[in-house]
């Protein structure tokens, strides 16, 4: 055993590869949207490799909507019809990273100066005073922006770390990574 090697490797390391893909083309994605319920796609995803406490949330019978309140949901309209649309309706992981931001006013009120046409300047967000919740969205969210894994699957799973809501946007967030602004659409009221 090579401890040199073994020292240089950073705790909690994870080699990539380990994220959740599907195989349905745009055009099974979108006949999904149109015809299945939001709890049924989120379902949908369970197959994919999403942990156990997931599958208790949904079968506790989660809300229909993504959102995790009207402030969110306006938040997300107004940024759809603004000049940032663009960007949110062209790149899946921005919308996520931006969708979990929205969800926490304490956050929201913190990085939305840093949300721009080019992306999220992280390094020049402060989120000292957060909460578990809000820490935890804006991890989530900088782990869809900048591609990197920060969100181990343990966190996720562990009940006292992260609330039932907020594993509930994350999930919301991979669908919409995965599936597009389509997602939101189906849940904002008309």
């Amino acid at each position: 055993m090579n401890y040199e090697k073994e020292m240089k490797i950073p705790p909690r390391f994870k080699p990539p590869g380990r994220s959740i893909r599907i195989s349905e083309s745009d055009a099974e994605i979108e006949e999904i949207l149109d015809d299945e319920s939001m709890n049924e796609i989120r379902d949908r995803f369970l197959t994919y490799g999403l942990p156990a406490r997931l599958y208790q949330l949904l079968r506790k019978g989660a809300k229909a909507s993504p959102f995790r309140d009207e402030r969110h949901e306006g938040i997300m309209r107004e940024l759809l019809g603004g000049p940032l649309g663009g960007k949110l309706r062209s790149d899946r992981c921005f919308l996520a990273a931006v969708f979990l931001l929205a969800a926490d006013e304490w956050l929201w009120d913190r990085v939305k100066g840093y949300v721009g046409e080019y992306g999220i300047a992280f390094d020049l967000i402060s989120v000292r005073g957060a909460k578990t919740d809000a820490y935890f969205l804006y991890l989530a969210a900088k782990q869809f922006a900048m591609k990197k894994e920060l969100v181990s699957m343990d966190e996720l799973s562990d009940e006292e770390l992260i609330s039932d809501g907020a594993v509930m946007l994350y999930l919301d967030a991979l669908l919409m990574r995965a599936c597009g602004v389509k997602v939101l659409e189906k849940g904002m009221k008309r």
